[in-house]
């Protein structure tokens, strides 16, 4: 998965990126733990975006949420759950929670999964352009936040 801001401008500002085994914890929990434990995850990778963006004097018009799929080992659903939460939590600045191979449709946003979140026109402009910087930037590149999975 990553994140990504897009701002008033239009730019995008790659924010934070999953490290191999970030998520792995949640696989050995029950269908609550793991609900609990997703949801807490990206609450906390959201703020930290947040606080990433504050950090360079800059807002957020909206965040981009991308899955390549769903949370393997999983029931499906889980997936939509996260998505929910957290496009109820974080309702300003709004989330966009998608999913699908990015690199191969990010020049066509609207082949992306909406999972949660709703986009108006211009919204959906700017993803457009936010997903083809994005796939164009390397996500190993510095300009990404890795995150790793939890210590304990």
């Amino acid at each position: 998965w990553w994140v990504a801001a897009i701002r008033d401008n239009g730019e995008v500002q790659p924010l934070l990126r999953s490290e191999p085994g970030d998520l792995d914890r949640y696989r050995d929990l029950s269908w609550d733990e793991q609900t609990s434990f997703l949801r807490h995850r990206f609450c906390n990778v959201l703020q930290r975006g947040c606080d990433r963006l504050w950090g360079h004097g800059m807002k957020a018009r909206l965040f981009l949420f991308v899955l390549e799929s769903d949370f393997p080992h999983a029931e499906p659903e889980l997936t939509v759950r996260t998505a929910d939460h957290l496009v109820q939590w974080m309702s300003q600045p709004p989330v966009i929670f998608v999913k699908g191979p990015w690199r191969e449709t990010a020049a066509d946003p609207e082949r992306f999964h909406t999972i949660a979140g709703e986009l108006d026109d211009s919204e959906l402009s700017a993803v457009r352009a936010a997903s083809v910087k994005c796939r164009d930037h390397d996500l190993n590149s510095d300009q990404w936040e890795p995150v790793s999975a939890p210590k304990g």
